[in-house]
């Protein structure tokens, strides 16, 4: 037909020889290329080695989250049932400190101190909560447990030492809490036991990876709940309540300064596996021990004129009760942190940035 050029057999092979080498140039320019970062597509999985930053990629955690949307039946109730739950007793608790702001006796200015904690630890209960769910975390799970036992403890002994058939809002908040918590602890570690797919999906299919992930979520967890803890030991300096003087504002403040620089020192000394920060991590853990030292010494030299003669000898009891909980969780956390330490530079970093 006239128009029709007929292109020969060689023509047509040197045509396709084109096509094809063009395809390799691209993808062989494609796979070269640098990986990308942030939002622009990254996948911290399957990619090299991220960009460097402060903290990491904080894509990586938000990729988590959004790729954690087949949530069960029993996660969804637990979150709802324990949202309530402890939004109700911080609610008492906040009640009972405005009743005892002003208190003239003893036994009312450690109701006020007890508040405290109790609104302060179940603050905690929520970020297990919400964080151990959203994000698959065994070891939050287990630390939401343990938390919902602390307050089980401050509730119990506060409701014991001091508390009246007229106090109603003291009574309810202690059969919510006696009654509540220990099931919410038993559903967190019913839905911890069901978590199964994030340690693959963040570390892959190798069991080293996988082992290693979840020492630095046991050590991420330890210094939460570490915290936690040891600010409960400088609120207890509050021992008459609202009235402090001014040795008592000095050593809670610089317990709280101290408390979260610790904590913010070992998350980013084991998230950027630094060494040198984990040393120092480790030495300033003494500060604690020493401190409980310091207090102990304190309360007995003050039992008589203080504790007994006020008839709050349960503030004293449940400063050593939280004093041991906080030196075995700090020896833990060592212990936990040194096996973190010896898997730097083993490959784990491009997995948790």
């Amino acid at each position: 037909m006239d128009g029709i050029v007929p292109i020969s057999g060689g023509e047509s092979s040197a045509a396709d020889s084109r096509e094809t080498s063009q395809r390799n140039e691209s993808m062989s320019s494609s796979q070269n290329a640098p990986p990308k970062s942030g939002h622009d597509g990254y996948n911290p999985y399957t990619t090299g080695t991220p960009t460097d930053s402060l903290l990491g990629k904080p894509t990586t955690f938000s990729r988590r989250a959004k790729r954690r949307m087949d949530y069960e039946w029993h996660e969804i109730f637990f979150l709802v049932v324990a949202i309530i739950a402890v939004t109700v007793a911080v609610g008492f608790s906040i009640f009972r400190m405005t009743e005892e702001y002003n208190s003239n006796n003893d036994k009312g200015k450690a109701s006020f101190t007890f508040a405290i904690l109790i609104v302060f630890n179940s603050g905690f209960l929520l970020v297990y909560a919400i964080h151990g769910i959203v994000f698959e975390h065994f070891e939050e799970m287990i630390a939401f447990a343990l938390a919902a036992g602390v307050v089980f403890v401050y509730v119990a002994v506060d409701y014991g030492q001091h508390h009246s058939t007229a106090d109603g809002v003291k009574l309810a908040r202690f059969i919510l809490v006696m009654v509540g918590f220990p099931v919410l602890a038993i559903l967190a570690l019913y839905c911890a036991k069901q978590f199964r797919w994030l340690k693959f999906r963040v570390a892959g299919a190798s069991e080293e990876k996988q082992g290693m992930y979840s020492k630095f979520c046991q050590m991420e967890s330890l210094l939460l709940f570490d915290f936690q803890i040891a600010v409960s030991l400088f609120i207890l300096v509050l021992y008459r309540g609202s009235t402090v003087d001014a040795i008592e504002v000095a050593l809670l403040s610089v317990g709280l300064v101290y408390c979260l620089a610790w904590a913010a020192l070992g998350y980013y000394a084991a998230r950027r596996e630094m060494t040198r920060y984990i040393y120092l991590f480790e030495l300033l853990s003494v500060l604690l021990p020493a401190y409980i030292a310091y207090k102990s010494v304190k309360i007995i030299q003050r039992w008589d004129t203080t504790y007994k003669a006020g008839g709050i000898e349960q503030l004293a009891i449940v400063f050593y009760i939280a004093a041991a909980l906080a030196l075995f969780v700090r020896a833990l956390l060592l212990y936990i942190t040194e096996r973190v330490r010896r898997n730097f530079n083993q490959g784990l970093w491009a997995h948790v940035n």
